[in-house]
């Protein structure tokens, strides 16, 4: 493609940053009934996949994302069994879920099935299998779904829309949501949430979850991942009535290429300067 001819994307979740990404293909550009979704191969990155004009994911850096979303909380439980999935339509956070030889029933709800069909699509290997395995009961509604329901889970994984006030993450980020969540988790359960980037004007959203967390959970920890994609750290927040999540509870797994049990103290040791940065 010529210099002067060059496709490009400009992304601006942020208030203070525009990201400019080239395109190199254009995959799919659809407007579904909840958002616009675009899946671009980016020139660096690859397969990327986009809702309403902001980066989810890329082909070359998501497991970065998806591992440090996953593996902490189901390092720290001894055995989870039983697990839920709010959002993650590409199916990664699927995938890393179900490398725990453990696992029983993973329940997963997305509230777009059509996204979730063009990333099956156009992202098959985001997902690599995962929604054919056995385990995996899928269901396209509200995430919220969780709270009507009687079952408990040992892990409840958020991999929702980013804490906002202007989109449909509305009340899934505030104390009376997390209450609710609390009392689904089994004995010894562990929630965690992507709660979006740390810094910048997207802080103040990170911030005010975090303090919600640690208002209704007794043990809570929020660290941050750097993902070259997304431009800025990203934060994710894990919580837990009685497990100590700074402690592993097993041996590592195989493929994992980012996340290990001699790494998790240290992406967790983020905590600390994070609270001092959120003056908390």
């Amino acid at each position: 493609m010529k210099e002067d001819d060059r496709l490009f994307v400009v992304e601006n979740s942020l208030e203070e940053v525009y990201t400019t990404y080239f395109v190199e293909e254009i995959l799919v550009r659809e407007r579904t009934p909840y958002q616009l979704v675009e899946i671009f191969r980016l020139k660096g990155f690859g397969k990327s996949l986009f809702l309403d004009g902001v980066i989810q994911s890329s082909e070359y850096d998501e497991y970065i994302y998806h591992e440090s979303l996953v593996h902490p909380a189901m390092f720290v439980h001894p055995s989870p069994e039983d697990i839920f999935i709010g959002g993650g339509a590409e199916g990664a956070t699927l995938r890393e879920v179900l490398k725990h030889p453990e696992i029983k029933h993973v329940k997963m709800v997305e509230l777009d099935e059509r996204e979730c069909e063009l990333c099956k699509q156009y992202l098959p290997e985001f997902s690599s299998g995962a929604f054919n395995d056995t385990r995996v009961e899928l269901k396209f509604d509200d995430a919220r779904i969780i709270l009507d329901e009687d079952n408990r889970y040992d892990i409840i994984i958020m991999d929702l829309l980013d804490p906002a006030d202007d989109n449909p993450s509305e009340g899934l980020y505030t104390p009376q949501f997390f209450k609710k969540i609390k009392k689904k988790l089994k004995k010894g359960g562990v929630f965690v949430t992507q709660a979006g980037s740390v810094y910048l004007s997207q802080g103040r959203h990170f911030k005010e979850v975090l303090k919600s967390i640690m208002d209704v959970f007794s043990n809570v920890v929020g660290y941050t991942i750097n993902v070259p994609s997304f431009q800025v750290p990203w934060g994710i927040i894990m919580a837990s009535e009685t497990q100590d999540l700074y402690t592993v509870k097993k041996t590592d797994i195989e493929g994992l290429r980012y996340y290990s049990i001699d790494f998790h103290p240290h992406l967790l040791g983020s905590f600390i300067p994070l609270k001092n940065e959120l003056g908390l």
